[in-house]
Parts: structure tokens; C-alpha cells; sequence
């Protein structure tokens, strides 16, 4: 019993973690770099045929090697995301750094859904697998309020330190 209540604590504090971002409003981070829109919306869209491409092969990944190693692997491809995104100077640069926050997501999507599943059944508790949901839905809501927040402190900083947070944030 404690174990899966340890278990679920680090799953809701990696979520935590995950969720909160300076980054947030990334629109208006590259907005006010000197994007336009129509560069934008390539930025967006590289990051939906990537998040398409990947979302069944980052599954069965997790399926094969674990779901927890896949949660690992998301968040270093959050990293790799983050550094490309301080580092980039043009569009070519911004669109590698969104393709690997997809991947980001596509590794955490349903992982730590499943690991959480199977945690709690493994300890004949499955049943309280929809209020870990609920609970973990309000994290993310919340959470991604505060980042949205964040936006106009975002852009006072700067797009290099903003990121650089994310590369804290994850390394935590």
C-alpha cells in the first residue's frame, strides 16, 4: 500500500514538473522574436505531423522497454527541445526544437497513465484509477494556467532564460 501511494506521489510531482513552464504561451515567445505568423503556424504544424507520426510507435516502446524508461526518455527529449529552443536563430532551428517536444509529449502521453493502471491493479486498487485521472486532469489544467500566466514574464526575461528553467525543471 505504500509503495503505490509513493508510486503515485512521484507520477503527480513529475506531472507538476512537467506541466509548469515559462513556456507556456510559446506563440508569443517566438510572436516576439521576430516570427510571423505564417512561420508560426509551420512551427505548429511540424509539430502535429511529428506527434501523428510518432504517438502508436512511442507507445509500443513503452509497451516493450517500460513505461517508466519512456517517461525518462520524455524528458530528455523535452531537453534536447529546450536547448535547440535557446540555442535556434531560425525557423529550421525552432521547428527541431517543437519536433522534439512532441516527441516529449508522445513518450509521457499514456505512460505514466500506464504505469499508474497498472500500479494500482497489481495492488487490486484499480478502482481508484479515475480519481488518479481526476487528480491528475486538475494538475494539468492548473498547471498550465500558471504557465500561461507566465507568458508576459516570459517575454521580460527573455526566450533563453525561460527555456533555461525548463532544463532545471527537468533535470529536478
Amino acid at each position: 500500500m505504500f509503495k503505490i501511494k509513493k508510486q503515485l506521489s512521484k507520477l503527480y510531482t513529475s506531472s507538476v514538473l512537467g506541466n509548469l513552464s515559462l513556456t507556456g504561451a510559446w506563440v508569443a515567445i517566438l510572436a516576439a522574436r521576430g516570427y510571423s505568423l505564417v512561420e508560426i503556424g509551420i512551427a505548429e504544424t511540424v509539430f502535429h505531423i511529428v506527434s501523428l507520426m510518432f504517438e502508436i510507435p512511442s507507445g509500443v516502446l513503452a509497451d516493450v522497454f517500460g513505461r517508466k524508461k519512456m517517461l525518462v526518455v520524455s524528458t530528455i527529449m523535452g531537453m534536447i527541445s529546450d536547448v535547440i529552443m535557446i540555442l535556434s536563430n531560425s525557423l529550421f532551428m525552432v521547428c527541431m526544437s517543437i519536433a522534439f517536444r512532441a516527441l516529449c509529449y508522445n513518450f509521457s502521453s499514456g505512460s505514466g497513465d500506464a504505469l499508474a493502471y497498472d500500479s494500482l491493479k497489481a495492488a487490486k486498487m484499480e478502482s481508484e484509477f479515475e480519481r488518479y485521472e481526476a487528480n491528475q486532469l486538475i494538475i494539468y489544467r492548473l498547471c498550465s494556467g500558471i504557465s500561461t500566466l507566465c507568458a508576459g514574464f516570459a517575454l521580460t526575461i527573455g526566450h533563453r532564460i525561460a527555456y533555461g528553467t525548463g532544463l532545471i525543471t527537468a533535470s529536478i
